[in-house]
């Protein structure tokens, strides 16, 4: 009963744990629970809703969970810090207009990815680069509008961010024709634009 009473409060504290608890078991209907999807969905979607929150702010102690094999030497060779020959590498080849290293530096600063720790104003400064150096290339316009965006690294600026996004989406990418598509339903109230958006990257293999 102890146990049961500490799993409610903890749900109702919204501690992501006792959510996931209670939402497993009104879905499968555990420890005399009532199966019912309807209120475990409530509890699955508070937690989808703080993981975004979590994935999307800027703390820079916070590192991105990868999974690694043991016998993978390959990639744990790839797990580096700020102070390795690998990620000064990186950096020098980056400020040196080689393309994939700039990629991979943004990347790596953005996510905390690879042991490096979260930079969001270093990285908008590769995503730039990147963009810069490559303004043919989709998916870099496209990581720079959506950084433009939503201001992280950087002031938010939607002018040039949407124009960079408009850029991306005429190049091919599916992913800024969503992104097209999540402004206009989202900001600029836009139901029908929205759906001619998302149809198209939907065509286009972007199914989210």
């Amino acid at each position: 009963v102890r146990a049961w009473r500490y799993g409610l409060l903890a749900a109702q504290l919204s501690g992501k744990l006792g959510l996931m608890s209670i939402a497993h078991k009104h879905h499968f209907g555990y420890d005399g629970y009532p199966t019912d999807d309807d209120v475990a969905y409530i509890y699955y979607k508070n937690i989808a809703d703080q993981t975004q929150k979590d994935r999307d702010q800027h703390v820079e102690d916070d590192v991105f969970t990868e999974t690694i094999r043991l016998t993978d030497t390959n990639a744990l060779k790839e797990i580096t810090n700020e102070n390795d020959d690998l990620f000064l590498w990186l950096k020098f080849q980056a400020k040196k207009g080689v393309t994939d290293a700039q990629a991979a530096m943004a990347r790596m600063l953005f996510w905390g990815q690879q042991g490096i720790k979260r930079n969001l104003q270093a990285a908008f400064r590769y995503y730039e680069m990147h963009a810069q150096q490559e303004p043919k290339n989709p998916d870099a316009l496209y990581d720079y509008g959506i950084i433009m965006l939503k201001g992280q690294g950087t002031k938010k600026d939607v002018k040039k961010a949407m124009s960079t996004l408009n850029k991306s989406a005429e190049l091919g990418s599916p992913a800024a024709v969503n992104a097209l598509g999540w402004y206009a339903l989202n900001h600029e109230g836009n139901a029908t634009k929205a759906a001619h958006y998302f149809n198209q990257a939907d065509m286009k293999g972007n199914h989210d």
